[in-house]
């Protein structure tokens, strides 16, 4: 959690690597729904982007990353999304990265640490040995610096 909390002014980018089925996924799931406490809970809202069965086209992967990241900001926490939305007096909010980099820059302000998962990126080896690093790339050139205190990618 002391990771979490200091606030560089880059994403801090953390690796989680394992083989496939190691149990990566249900390590993060376990931290963030379990390990933090109560009041931890509440200073972080984390983003899980599943890879699983995202598109391997690389023009198609920021798209992908920023409509699940959306999509996870509205179902898990609503209230604050609704909240953010009538502070910034938007009605909604496209999965652009200038809109996202005000929800997430609404969170810091807050003094809410925004975490970002990209998961099961490792489940395309077969299709394509270099799709982490696309992915990779793709999404830490997505993230506006500060705009997410902690990424972790998993592979």
């Amino acid at each position: 959690m002391e990771l979490l909390r200091q606030s560089p002014p880059n994403p801090l980018i953390c690796l989680l690597l394992g083989k496939i089925g190691s149990g990566k996924t249900t390590f993060l799931f376990r931290f963030f729904n379990i390990v933090l406490d109560k009041e931890e809970r509440k200073q972080v809202k984390w983003f899980y982007v599943d890879f699983k069965n995202a598109p391997t086209e690389k023009n198609e992967i920021r798209n992908y990353t920023l409509k699940s990241v959306l999509s996870e900001f509205k179902q898990k926490y609503r209230s604050l999304f609704e909240n953010f939305l009538e502070v910034l007096k938007m009605e909604q909010v496209n999965p652009t990265i200038e809109n996202l980099s005000k929800l997430f820059l609404m969170l810091k302000a807050e003094r809410i640490i925004p975490a970002l998962i990209i998961a099961n990126v490792d489940q395309h080896i077969f299709d394509s040995p270099k799709y982490h690093h696309i992915v990779f790339l793709v999404v830490i050139f997505a993230t506006i610096p500060g705009s997410s205190n902690l990424f972790l990618y998993e592979i």
